[in-house]
């Protein structure tokens, strides 16, 4: 999954984890006294977990994903080196002609 799409994924899984966990709460304290012991409150415990699930796994992957992201960066900042055999000096890896002996290099 790309990076950008994982941490849209985590974004999205904290929204609908809030949800999870809102809507149940404006749902059962909206709900007259007089017929809150014939609701059955372990579906609203199991949407509040879920919800707590969800937002946690959303954080995880939005993170995840940023620091993917930052590895990427670092990696691509590298200079990958060789050593020229002829003079022994560092020259880029990608580098056909040795730019202080003038050697060239065969693939």
């Amino acid at each position: 999954m790309k990076k950008t799409t994982r941490k849209i994924v985590g974004v999205i899984g904290v929204a609908i984890g809030i949800l999870f966990i809102f809507i149940p709460l404006v749902s059962y304290y909206t709900t007259p006294i007089w017929l809150r012991p014939y609701l059955d409150e372990t579906c609203y415990i199991v949407a509040i977990v879920f919800g707590f699930i969800l937002i946690c796994g959303g954080i995880i992957d939005y993170f995840k994903a940023e620091e993917q992201i930052s590895e990427n960066k670092s990696e691509s900042n590298i200079v990958r080196e060789r050593f020229c055999p002829a003079c022994g000096r560092a020259i880029p890896f990608d580098a056909k002609l040795c730019s202080y002996c003038g050697k060239k290099f065969e693939r």
